[in-house]
């Protein structure tokens, strides 16, 4: 029911938020083939459905939470390896998106400072890859300048 969802709703609005289609696809494709995304969507899915539905809320608030504890501990684990930067990477942006939803600013601070100083470490590795994140960082600072 979470993952429909977010497959249906909130992962085009990746798309529409960060004005690319490509990111539609990334981001369920993503979630489809790592069990950290899925959770990622999940939490993002019941969060999101449960703003239409607020007696659920905090139901969804509880899931969402568990979900993102699983993410955090499993992301602790992975190595650092280039390759391994670019998932920690676009695992923050969705983590961005879901801390938002949770309401929790202050985290996607410490989200997007990450993903940052990860992008910077690739130090032009993947250059092909990284334009949608950079692209999609970007929106989210000058987003968070203006609102917070």
């Amino acid at each position: 029911m979470h993952f429909e969802y977010f497959r249906l709703i909130c992962a085009p609005e990746f798309s529409f938020v960060f004005e690319t289609d490509t990111w539609s696809n990334i981001v369920l494709q993503a979630a489809c083939t790592n069990a950290s995304f899925r959770r990622i969507a999940l939490a993002v899915g019941a969060l999101s459905r449960s703003r239409y539905m607020k007696s659920s809320r905090q139901t969804a608030e509880r899931y969402a939470l568990c979900q993102y504890n699983m993410v955090i501990r499993d992301l602790g684990l992975l190595n650092h390896s280039p390759e391994i930067a670019l998932r920690i990477v676009l695992a923050c942006i969705m983590l961005i998106v879901l801390e938002f939803l949770l309401e929790n600013y202050d985290r996607i601070q410490i989200h997007l400072r990450s993903a940052v100083s990860m992008l910077s470490a690739l130090d032009g590795q993947f250059e092909t890859e990284t334009i949608f994140y950079v692209q999609a960082l970007a929106y989210i600072q000058d987003m968070m300048s203006c609102r917070y």
